[in-house]
């Protein structure tokens, strides 16, 4: 090959994986509990997903043990575990090689590799105060940002560095959470090797009890609303023309915050697999109709779409694609993702009404809330039956099926 034709190559690769913050195309895709997932890697080099949450850190270091956070990544890391100076097991996993290897392999495809803190379980994570978020932060930092002489704690993802945090807050929110942002900001100043991100993934309903005064405080890149397993203000109610889908308010939300021209995104599930109710998912049609009308309404604000999550939207074939793939071609106006083939088949999956305290067999239950999977690490979620979904903000419930999956424990298979 001749070297203008090599530098033609390099040139075509180059603008091919450029992320643009600013595009109103883009897709943001989590990864770390579905089930049976693959790895990181596989999915950054088949997806045309332009963002990945891992998720998630889901304990905080002032209910962790050892004073640390810990993580849960499913099925991709080891059990293993880091000791405090004092020498006391922790939750924060260091067996966590694979997505180690995987992340930087993701950036050089032009993938963005958010870390996200919160989830659905546990329901204890909090940051108490401006003090107890600056100290977060600073571990956040070390722990995850670029490796520093100054710096002697863990590292579970070794020298790799990622491109940001995700809040995704479902339980006592406001806090310290502001002043850890704002710390983060202060830390990203001292890198100017690379652009680092925040964002943040509301529920539809307004306020959003966790989240909405953060957003009017601290300053987000990225703000993509779970327009999912919330009757009301869902995509679905919109697509149905009814209920109060709440797009504009969030618009208007983000343009009070300090960040005014932050993008908004529509959260969607992946699959009918993603959420407690099937009807919740939106057929490739179905998003074309929303990205259209919200897209052309605001041009400058809409960001595009985040799922939920990874595995879902791989088992979802769309024409052959994954569900990520084909709100790509969506987003993007070539209309590939919304064409009229066979739509996923709808599957019935019943609410629970033997009451609020009915337990399903163990061995049997998968239960899925805001889209998530819950699981912690370690040890076993006690699940029952209860409220499917409220409208305050505070906390959609939870919604339950069996399908002869196994139990998971700390998102890894039981035997």
């Amino acid at each position: 090959m001749s070297l203008l034709a090599l530098t033609a190559l390099l040139s075509v690769i180059s603008s091919t994986v450029a992320f643009d913050a600013s595009a109103s195309n883009n897709v943001a895709v989590y990864w770390g509990q579905g089930p049976d997932q693959g790895r990181l890697g596989e999915l950054c080099e088949k997806s045309t997903a332009d963002i990945i949450p891992l998720g998630f850190l889901n304990v905080f270091p002032e209910q962790g043990a050892g004073g640390y956070p810990g993580i849960n990544f499913g099925n991709a890391c080891g059990p293993g575990v880091y000791k405090n100076p004092e020498g006391v097991e922790t939750q924060l996993l260091s067996g966590c090689t694979a997505i180690a290897e995987d992340i930087p392999k993701c950036q050089a495809l032009g993938k963005k590799i958010l870390l996200s803190l919160g989830g659905a379980t546990p329901e204890t994570y909090r940051v108490s105060s401006d003090e107890a978020g600056a100290q977060f932060a600073d571990f956040l930092w070390g722990a995850f940002g670029p490796a520093h002489s100054s710096y002697s704690g863990p590292r579970p993802f070794g020298d790799a560095v990622v491109d940001g945090f995700d809040f995704d807050i479902e339980h006592n929110g406001s806090g310290g959470y502001a002043a850890l942002i704002t710390r983060l900001r202060e830390h990203y100043e001292e890198d100017s090797s690379k652009q680092y991100y925040i964002s943040a993934a509301p529920q539809c309903v307004l306020p959003d009890k966790q989240l909405s005064d953060v957003i009017s405080k601290a300053w987000f890149d990225f703000v993509w609303i779970q327009f999912f397993n919330t009757p009301g203000c869902s995509a679905r109610d919109y697509v149905d023309g009814r209920g109060k889908f709440t797009f504009d308010d969030w618009v208007g939300v983000v343009q009070a915050s300090p960040n005014a021209k932050a993008k908004v995104m529509l959260g969607l599930p992946a699959s009918q697999d993603a959420v407690y109710k099937p009807e919740f998912y939106l057929e490739p049609h179905e998003v074309t109709k929303i990205v259209t009308d919200f897209k052309g309404k605001y041009p400058e604000q809409f960001g595009g779409v985040m799922l939920w999550e990874a595995a879902a939207s791989e088992t979802n074939r769309v024409n052959g694609k994954s569900f990520c793939d084909a709100v790509k071609d969506i987003l993007g106006g070539t209309g590939q993702g919304s064409t009229d083939g066979e739509p996923t088949p709808k599957r019935r999956i019943p609410t629970p009404e033997a009451g609020p305290n009915y337990d399903y067999p163990r061995q049997h239950q998968r239960s899925y809330r805001h889209g998530r999977p819950r699981r912690s690490n370690p040890g076993y979620t006690e699940i029952k039956a209860g409220p499917v979904d409220k409208t305050d903000g505070s906390d959609s419930g939870s919604g339950y099926w069996t399908d002869g999956g196994r139990w998971r424990k700390g998102g890894r298979p039981v035997p």
